[in-house]
């Protein structure tokens, strides 16, 4: 969404990790790949930049934008210091609770994890001139870091024209193979420890003694002890990673989001301008956009009691879902359009008047 705005006033050259199925192009933009490990540190299996490639791209650039602080954002980052570069992070995540989580279950390694990556999250987060947040929730937790550099909230939005209520929902459910009859429960993204998808799978077969009329879909892939969890069962779809997800979405009456860790979650904002449904954890900026039963509801973190009871109230009141799901997209429509995001963006890169290239 955002690139081919900028392309028109930067030369941009994108670096990027070269996972699977995922060669996208750009006009007016170079894309260069690296390769990635076999073993993977989470869900995904990080990145092995040539450090004197990165060194090359980043000496020729004026201004460097990176999207996270990984192999390739990293070294992005110390070059771009190192040589007086105009340095710039957009913030999509909160390191120190997301990489601890999806990395390990102990609890011991959990602490240690947090402690260390704190502490390069600052490292590298204070060598930018810029820093791109999704909301003032996200700044406050920076400043608490003691990350010092300059912030502007930057929210994040999504397409209105792509991601739009189905005609039918019973017909969106006959698109991808499930019967209209059931009621669908659905989760989008990454299949990752800090989702906490166990609790949504422990709710759900809660759910089933109560309830005959109704399937989990899972749409993504990652952890392979919570993708058996899963896949064992005959009553979960799991569909794996989908370029397209507007046919999975428009299929949901439920979307559910138990995540230990979030910034924007792009997921929940593209499901609810679906008209879906959202049951949430209350974390980062969802707890600004979602109102609890007004467009959306919470649930407390890993309780799956409630998130099942919630399911249960929801998928019993069809009145209550349309209710719902139309205040969702509603509120999507007021307040997450792409063309203000970019706008904001722009504003930031204008603000270096020497700025001719761009490396993301």
């Amino acid at each position: 969404e955002v690139v081919p705005q900028l392309s028109k006033e930067f030369e941009i050259t994108i670096l990027a990790p070269m996972f699977d199925n995922n060669q996208v192009g750009f006009p007016n933009t170079t894309v260069v790949r690296f390769p990635v490990f076999k073993f993977q540190i989470g869900d995904f299996p990080p990145a092995k930049p040539p450090f004197r490639k990165i060194k090359k791209y980043i000496k020729e650039a004026d201004i460097v934008w990176i999207q996270s602080i990984g192999p390739i954002g990293s070294l992005a980052a110390m070059n771009a210091h190192k040589y007086k570069k105009n340095l710039v992070s957009y913030v999509h995540s909160i390191e120190w609770e997301l990489v601890p989580n999806s990395v390990t279950e102990n609890k011991f390694m959990r602490f240690l994890l947090e402690k260390f990556i704190k502490f390069f999250s600052r490292y590298i987060y204070n060598k930018c001139d810029m820093l791109m947040v999704p909301s003032k929730l996200i700044a406050e937790k920076f400043i608490e870091n003691k990350i010092t550099s300059p912030k502007a909230i930057i929210k994040l939005g999504t397409n209105m024209k792509k991601f739009v209520p189905p005609l039918s929902r019973d017909e969106a459910k006959k698109n991808i193979n499930i019967n209209p009859k059931n009621k669908v429960i659905s989760f989008v993204g990454r299949i990752g420890r800090e989702k906490d998808l166990t609790t949504l799978y422990r709710a759900f077969v809660q759910l089933k003694k109560r309830m005959q009329d109704v399937v989990l879909l899972i749409v993504g892939t990652g952890v392979k002890e919570v993708m058996d969890l899963f896949e064992k069962r005959k009553d979960v779809f799991v569909v794996g990673s989908k370029d397209d997800v507007v046919p999975y979405l428009q299929a949901t009456d439920v979307y559910v989001l138990p995540s230990l860790t979030e910034t924007t979650s792009l997921s929940t904002i593209e499901a609810m301008a679906c008209g879906c449904n959202v049951i949430s954890t209350k974390v980062g900026r969802i707890s600004e956009y979602i109102q609890n039963g007004v467009n959306g509801f919470f649930f407390p973190t890993g309780n799956v009691y409630v998130l099942r009871m919630k399911l249960q109230k929801l998928l019993e009141n069809q009145e209550l879902m349309n209710t719902i799901g139309e205040k969702a997209r509603q509120s999507v429509l007021t307040s997450f359009a792409w063309e203000n995001t970019i706008k904001d963006i722009e504003k930031v890169f204008d603000g270096f008047k020497d700025s001719e290239s761009l490396v993301e």
